[in-house]
């Protein structure tokens, strides 16, 4: 049994939209998104490469980039970057 395991998938969309559904449909009694996908973060947490660090991805994050495709702020930061 492994104690650490990394899951790495590099579509974006497709990898955070699988996530707020499944955790969507994890507990029914719970009508929040936001809670049950923070809830199922907590087991599973998500990490994004935010320029020369790994920083852990929110609910709010990960349920605005999986609604609309990619978060204003990420798009803001492409914007600002020299590359």
């Amino acid at each position: 049994m492994k104690k650490i395991c990394y899951v790495f998938d590099f579509a974006l969309d497709r990898a955070l939209k699988q996530i707020s559904d499944y955790s969507c449909r994890l507990n029914v009694a719970e009508s929040n998104p936001e809670k049950k996908v923070d809830e199922f973060i907590k087991f599973l947490p998500v990490l994004a490469y935010d320029g020369s660090s790994m920083r852990q991805v929110n609910a709010v994050d990960i349920l605005d980039m999986a609604m609309s495709g990619t978060s204003a702020t990420l798009l803001a930061k492409r914007w600002e970057s020299a590359l």
